[in-house]
C-alpha cells in the first residue's frame, strides 16, 4: 500500500464564548479536567484522552463531560450551543471561529494532526482511472494549501471532494471513459 499526503489538517480546542463566560477559560491543559468536554468517539483512540504539546512539553489529559458522539457535526452543534469544549479539525470549525461563534481554547498548545492521505495499492496494480483521480486530488490539494485562507479553502473545497471520493473511486473502477465522470464538476475548484 502507498499513502500520499493530500492536505494538512490541524486539530484545535474550541468552545462558545457563552460556555467560556459561564465556566471560565482554561489556562493550562489540566484545567480541562474541570470542564465539560464534548468527546468524539473515534476509531480505536482512547476515549476521553487528549494529547497536547507545546514545544518539548507533552501533556496527556483525561477529559470528561456529559456529552459524547461519534458524529463530528453533532459535536460542533453542541459546542455552538454552549455545552462544552470540543476538539475538532480546523476545517470543521474555521467558519464558526471566523464568525465569532466559537473561540479557540489553549491556543498555544498543539493537538495531534489528522492529515488527509490517499491510500492505494502499489502503482503496478493501479488502474489509469484511479491513478488520474489520485493525481487530481494531489494537484487540487496543493493549490488549496498555498492560499492565504487555507482552512476556509480546505473546508469549502475538500469536504464535498472527500464526500464523493468513494463514489468517484467506485465509478473509476467500472468500464468507461478514463475521467471520474459526474464527479469532476463537483471536485473541480472554481475558476
Amino acid at each position: 500500500m502507498v499513502a500520499r499526503k493530500l492536505v494538512s489538517n490541524e486539530r484545535m480546542l474550541c468552545a462558545s464564548s457563552d460556555y467560556l463566560r459561564r465556566a471560565g477559560i482554561p489556562q493550562v491543559p489540566r484545567d480541562l479536567q474541570s470542564h465539560q468536554c464534548i468527546v468524539l468517539r473515534e476509531s480505536d483512540a482512547a476515549y476521553g484522552t487528549w494529547y497536547l504539546t507545546r514545544g518539548s512539553r507533552q501533556e496527556t489529559i483525561k477529559v470528561r463531560g456529559v456529552l459524547s458522539t461519534n458524529d463530528g457535526e453533532t459535536g460542533v452543534l453542541w459546542a455552538l450551543a454552549g455545552y462544552g469544549i470540543l476538539m475538532r479539525s480546523e476545517w470543521d470549525v474555521h467558519e464558526h471561529m471566523r464568525a465569532g461563534r466559537l473561540v479557540l481554547v489553549l491556543a498555544d498548545w498543539a493537538l495531534p494532526v489528522a492529515d488527509i492521505f490517499a491510500v492505494y495499492p502499489e502503482r503496478a496494480n493501479l488502474s489509469a482511472k484511479v491513478s488520474a483521480f489520485i493525481e487530481f486530488l494531489t494537484e487540487c490539494s496543493a493549490r488549496k494549501q498555498r492560499g492565504p485562507r487555507r482552512a476556509a479553502s480546505a473546508a469549502s473545497h475538500f469536504r464535498p471532494l472527500f464526500r464523493c471520493a468513494v463514489a468517484c473511486a467506485s465509478a473509476a473502477s467500472r468500464p468507461g471513459p478514463t475521467r471520474a465522470g459526474p464527479c469532476l464538476p463537483i471536485l473541480a475548484p472554481p475558476g
